[in-house]
């Protein structure tokens, strides 16, 4: 059972130790981000352990893995490349 404060010494203690716990709590639950939906076309390649340029062939032959294309930004979903 917590017992009130004497002061407003103890009580500015209180607040700070309930505050700090708070941030740690909120911390450690954004600690591991979300995985990525999207890989660029060098870290597919790594993920693949294929150079870039064999991935550029394949994309430009029409084989690899299916690919989304805005422009000039190419992008592999994680979900197509798991084995």
């Amino acid at each position: 059972m917590r017992r009130e404060p004497r002061d407003l010494g103890e009580l500015a203690q209180a607040i700070a130790a309930t505050t700090a716990r708070a941030v740690v709590k909120e911390l450690r639950a954004q600690e591991s981000p979300p995985p990525k939906a999207w890989l660029t076309p060098d870290e597919t390649a790594d993920y693949l352990s294929v150079s870039p340029r064999t991935l550029e062939n394949w994309r430009r032959a029409g084989d690899g893995p299916p690919h989304f294309k805005a422009g000039h930004l190419v992008r592999y979903a994680v979900a197509d490349l798991a084995v």
